[in-house]
């Protein structure tokens, strides 16, 4: 694969659909997958794990997607 023909995860994370129904929808499911995706690459495995580094990192979380709704918690 050459450099020209890279896409970076966080646009591939942004293009994915919404499959939830937008009435049960607090998070958007690009936001999770991303701290997911980043938590498990850092070595947190389980959601309270997931949850504080979110926390713990914000402010670099947020110069990906906006997390209006801040970050979800298990």
């Amino acid at each position: 694969m050459t450099m020209s023909s890279y896409t970076p995860m966080v646009v591939r994370i942004k293009s994915l659909a919404e499959p939830r129904s937008e009435d049960h929808v607090t998070y958007p499911l690009p936001e999770v997958i991303f701290i997911v995706y980043v938590s498990i690459l850092n070595g947190y495995t389980t959601w309270q794990g997931m949850e504080r580094f979110a926390k713990y990192n914000h402010c670099w979380f947020r110069m990906f997607f906006p997390y209006q709704f801040g970050f979800p918690s298990h």
